[in-house]
């Protein structure tokens, strides 16, 4: 077995060419789980294959407001391009529970959007809240 994630399909004709022995494909997954069995068809895998990491889309996977960030503002709902005035004060709500009644604390914090430096997020950094937000 081996295995690759979906940003690196092309790669499956490549493996179906040079391991004809390999007998099992993994393959990291997000959003796009679902375009699988045809991507696999088209790259000529016909051997089983199975899911080696999934979870929820990716940000790379997800649409983008002019302003790339999907946060929910005021009456703005999501992918909406929020705008607002400079200075202005907005009012954002979060709903959340925890299943044993666990006090739960929260902090906010506005962020640049995270530049993608290298596969799966490796050596990404995280950006530094904006100050005074």
């Amino acid at each position: 077995m081996t295995v690759i994630g979906t940003s690196m399909m092309e790669k499956v004709a490549d493996i179906v060419k040079r391991c004809p022995d390999l007998d099992l494909l993994g393959i990291n997954s997000y959003g796009d789980i679902y375009t699988l069995p045809a991507a696999l068809k088209k790259y000529g895998w016909t051997k089983p294959f199975l899911i080696s990491e999934w979870g929820p889309d990716g940000y790379w996977e997800v649409r983008k407001t002019p302003w790339v960030d999907s946060l929910n503002i005021g009456n703005f709902v999501r992918y909406q391009a929020v705008m607002v005035e400079p200075g202005s004060i907005q009012n954002a709500k979060v709903t959340a529970h925890d299943p044993d009644n666990d006090p739960m604390k929260y902090q906010w914090e506005i962020r640049p959007e995270a530049k993608y430096a290298a596969y799966a997020g490796q050596g990404e950094k995280v950006p530094e809240p904006v100050p005074e937000l």
